[in-house]
């Protein structure tokens, strides 16, 4: 099966997240991918990533399907971009947790 090109997105084609313009935002629900050839040469195969998301409105839950495809390229620098993500919430996650130890040790200490 062959895809058509697409244009690639770059981070200037996001608007910036700001609690003022966060209305409501999806959740993943699913992820399928699958490998396809973008034209006729074996070498040109990218990732085709299928995402469900749900957006969760006081009104209803909606569920959107969002198609993309990935080359080689793009998916390592998003996996890098994933790790630095993952890094920083694990350090929070880690800063959090020995705040609360420290506070439970402040608490024992008070009589």
């Amino acid at each position: 099966m062959s895809l058509g090109a697409s244009t690639p997105t770059t981070a200037s084609d996001f608007t910036p997240m700001s609690p003022h313009n966060l209305g409501t935002l999806s959740r993943l629900k699913s992820m399928t991918w699958s490998m396809e050839n973008s034209n006729s040469g074996s070498a040109n195969r990218v990732a085709v990533i299928n995402l469900k998301l749900q957006q969760c409105t006081k009104s209803s839950l909606d569920e959107i399907e969002v198609k993309f495809q990935l080359t080689r390229d793009t998916l390592e620098a998003m996996l890098r971009s994933l790790t630095y993500i993952r890094e920083q919430l694990s350090s929070m996650i880690g800063t959090d947790s020995g705040r609360s130890q420290k506070k439970q040790k402040q608490s024992d200490n008070v009589v």
